[in-house]
């Protein structure tokens, strides 16, 4: 460090540099070097000094200043081992909680990276919950020429005097914050925030603006409701924003680089979506990486760009032709973020961020605080009383709101149309007052979706999709007699309904009865919209009558009167399999039984007993009993096509056959995690178990167990477990593997004493994790043997944003006995 840096104590205050600044009931010094005769107001502790008696003193118009001489400094001790919890009343566990009405934290140091307020704690490590070094309520806050980071997984390294560099607690990238601030506004000036998974660099503020700030994060890590203005960000993961909020983000002469490399890697702004605005950014990304605001637009969404390049070229957010992406060159619209002066851009930080009273924050320029115009707005929304009309002559009303960034409505002239091409299913009336109607017409035989357009005169523009659904119809009729015929190892309902140009999507239902008269049990159902026409014999039916039970219906009609028909004789026990079970799981009754039925696949939610919620190794949980626990249908991410994945936490789905079976036994099920970096779950702790030999009841059996552990953020481990009576054990150790991603098989068998598992993924495994993680898993142990034959499947983790971004698609699962080693 310079000598220039050190502080000289002189009268009542200090002198840094050329400066001179006085010390008192607004002005402390918080300082790292020898504080000898020092006077009052000065601190050699961060966490004292951020609880400091003079900070209860401030307010608006006399705010207190903490300046900081360079130096680190740790909100608490970075090799602490013991673990911190949440305070009641609060989110999170925090570091330090910091109470002042109007606060400047300025480092002396006009480089930031001398001046570091430093962590090292996060989820899973030293932590429970997601660890945020700093809780600050304080209605308007600045900070200046300092670096916040939480180093759990990020070295600290420190230029200016290497002997205070400190390594990562953790290698894992695992979410690890720095600070919330409950109040109305933020400025940050020439800041660094360090960090990866979860940055959360002071956030919360009803109005923030960073102004030549850096930041370092992966994912889920900006601030979702903010003004950039010059700054640049490293993106080590691919969206940054989980989503933006409200009016959203604004960036303005921002520089992103990205880490993403590889053919076909994308990089996005936000996970969810959201309103944002780039204008006069650049990208830095390789030369085959995409970049789009988010991976999944919604119809609905709308984000604004202006000059924006990617590698020095002009550039599109999400390619060209993304009905989400609005260009703003030439446009009035354009003037709502910037205005031009001297031939500079400046931003118009009066018109985003002025609202009431203005932005009188310090170190705001005179060119920012004096903009060409005000008033402008920066989003339009429009909403329908209904989201889907009927064919013929059914309308709905739509509506148009414009509003400014700070989220205040202001009036504008709105234009509606509909999509090119809709013309054919809907047509606009106009309306008074920024309003229209829809009306549907024709006549169509399949839903069709449609979208309506709004713009203003000075660029903004929203869209909206409806559904015109087709008129409605009578019922059709089942023609002559249906039946059910026996075709290989399955049942086939064969029928006819009324002529129609309509699509048949009859919901068929199958049973299990004792006899012809008998209701029976429900064992096989339709997906929405598609007849399920075949069933698959199982050995549960053997002996049994089988029904199906049909409702005809085609598109837009109502459902018909129920037409139950039965199979004329039993299943013979050549009909079906009696040394295996086989699902794909699209015709499962997600029902949740209370108790365990055999022969039926049991689905409910579950809590397993040995797991202890807001422990180090397993976060809360968030289970709910009444909600299916099992949810069919097609995801995204790594997820490909449709399958069953679970809809709460603690799913479980659990099989016993009805006849029982030998000792010999092995399960192999398929399945793609949404995730698709390999860590599987939402974090450390949560598992899912493949069980194998379980009994339904008394929970006894084996499991292969795979797991996120707190040591990896791009594997997870497995290992063989065993159950007694609902609680586990691990009957090896944990092994880490990189192949629970995208086409993921999972294999696990019982042959006398040996219990074994193997699991491989056909997906190709990134170059940079070779040697670093098992490709493919083998697991062994001795066991004592078990009489029970059930198959069961638990998951324990979280479902994730959007309600499926943590699961596991399940594909299918065999069940295979070895009927020569019965009992």
């Amino acid at each position: 460090m310079n000598n220039s840096d050190v502080i000289r104590f002189g009268g009542n205050g200090f002198w840094f540099k050329d400066s001179f600044i006085g010390l008192g009931d607004r002005s402390v010094l918080l300082t790292s070097g020898n504080a000898e005769g020092a006077p009052s107001h000065v601190y050699t502790d961060v966490r004292e000094a951020l609880c400091c008696s003079e900070l209860a003193g401030a307010t608006l118009d006399d705010p207190v200043s903490l300046y900081i001489a360079p130096g680190v400094y740790w909100t608490d001790d970075p090799g602490a081992s013991d673990t911190v919890r949440k305070k009641d009343g609060y989110s999170v566990p925090f570091g330090v909680y910091v109470f002042c009405e109007a606060l400047n934290i300025i480092g002396l140091s006009e480089n930031p990276s001398d001046t570091v307020i430093a962590g090292n704690r996060g989820q899973s490590h030293a932590a429970v919950g997601n660890y945020t070094m700093l809780y600050i309520k304080s209605e308007r806050l600045c900070v200046k020429n300092i670096t916040v980071g939480n180093y759990c997984c990020v070295d600290l390294v420190y230029p200016a005097d290497p002997g205070l560099n400190y390594p990562r607690r953790t290698e894992a990238v695992t979410q690890a914050q720095i600070a919330i601030q409950e109040g109305d506004s933020l400025y940050a000036l020439n800041c660094r925030f360090v960090g990866r998974l979860n940055l959360c660099p002071i956030c919360g503020a009803k109005r923030a603006f960073y102004e030549r700030c850096n930041f370092e994060s992966t994912d889920d890590s900006l601030n979702g409701s903010a003004v950039y203005h010059d700054c640049d960000f490293d993106f080590y993961g691919g969206r940054p924003i989980y989503e933006t909020y409200g009016t959203g983000a604004v960036f303005i002469g921002c520089l992103f680089r990205s880490m993403q490399r590889g053919d076909g890697a994308s990089q996005y702004i936000t996970k969810e979506g959201g309103p944002v605005a780039l204008i006069d950014c650049h990208i830095e990304c390789g030369k085959n990486v995409s970049f789009g605001w988010t991976k999944y637009p919604s119809p609905s969404l709308k984000c604004y760009q202006y000059g924006l390049s990617r590698n020095k070229e002009p550039y599109t957010a999400g390619g060209e032709g993304a009905h989400e992406t609005v260009m703003l060159e030439g446009k009035p619209a354009l003037e709502a973020y910037v205005f031009s002066r001297g031939g500079r851009l400046f931003p118009n930080i009066l018109n985003l961020l002025g609202k009431h009273g203005g932005w009188d924050h310090m170190w705001i320029s005179e060119d920012a605080k004096n903009p060409a115009k005000t008033g402008i707005p920066t989003l339009l929304e429009i909403k329908a009383d209904k989201a889907s009309v009927t064919a013929g002559n059914d309308s709905t009303e739509i509506s148009a709101e414009c509003r400014l960034f700070s989220g205040e409505l202001c009036d504008e002239d709105v234009s509606f149309s509909v999509r090119c091409g809709d013309e054919e299913y809907a047509e606009l009336l106009p309306g008074k007052n920024g309003k229209c109607s829809v009306r549907a017409t024709g006549s169509i035989a399949e839903p069709q979706d449609i979208v309506v357009n709004a713009h203003t005169k000075g660029g903004l523009e929203a869209s909206l999709p409806l559904t015109i659904l087709p008129s409605e119809i009578d019922a059709p009729t089942v023609a002559g007699e249906p039946r059910i015929v026996k075709s290989g190892k399955c049942a086939m309902l064969i029928y006819e309904l009324s002529p129609s140009e309509r699509r048949d999507i009859s919901d068929i239902s199958w049973y299990r009865c004792d006899s012809p008269e008998d209701g029976g049990v429900l064992c096989g159902i339709s997906q929405p919209q598609s007849p399920l026409k075949k069933y698959r014999f199982s050995e549960a039916d053997i002996g049994k009558y089988i029904r199906a039970v049909i409702k005809p219906t085609v598109t837009g009609s109502i459902p018909g009167r129920e037409i139950a028909v039965i199979m004329p004789e039993r299943v013979d026990e050549s009909d079906a399999d009696t040394d295996c079970i086989f699902t794909d799981f699209s015709d499962i009754p997600l029902v949740n039984y209370g108790t365990p039925v055999r022969g039926i696949w049991i689905a409910d939610c579950v809590k397993p007993v040995d797991i202890v919620p807001d422990s180090e190794n397993f976060g809360g949980w968030f289970a709910y009993g009444d909600v299916p626990a099992w949810k069919y249908g097609k995801t995204g991410n790594g997820s490909v096509g449709a399958g069953l994945y679970q809809n709460v936490q603690g799913a479980r789905l659990r099989y016993t056959p009805s006849h029982r079976h030998g000792a010999d036994m092995s399960v192999t099920v398929s399945l793609d995690p949404a995730k698709t970096a390999g860590q599987g779950f939402g974090s450390a702790g949560q598992y899912l178990d493949i069980g194998i030999k379980t009994d339904a009841d008394g929970l006894n059996g084996y499991a292969l167990r795979i797991i996120r552990v707190k040591e990896y953020s791009d594997a997870v481990a497995m290992a063989l477990v065993e159950y007694e009576n609902g609680i586990s054990r691990l009957l090896t150790g944990l092994c880490a593997t990189s192949c629970f991603v995208t086409g993921c098989t999972l294999s696990v068998s019982l042959r006398g004493k040996n219990l074994s598992a193997h699991a491989f993924s056909d997906m190709k495994q990134p170059a940079y994790k070779s040697g670093k993680y098992a490709k493919e898993v083998y697991l062994e142990a001795q066991v004592s043997g078990s009489p029970s034959d059930g198959v069961m499947i638990w998951h324990t983790g979280t479902t994730g944003s959007g309600g499926w971004q943590n699961t596991v698609m399940l594909h299918s699962l065999k069940a295979e006995y070895d009927v020569s080693g019965g009992e």
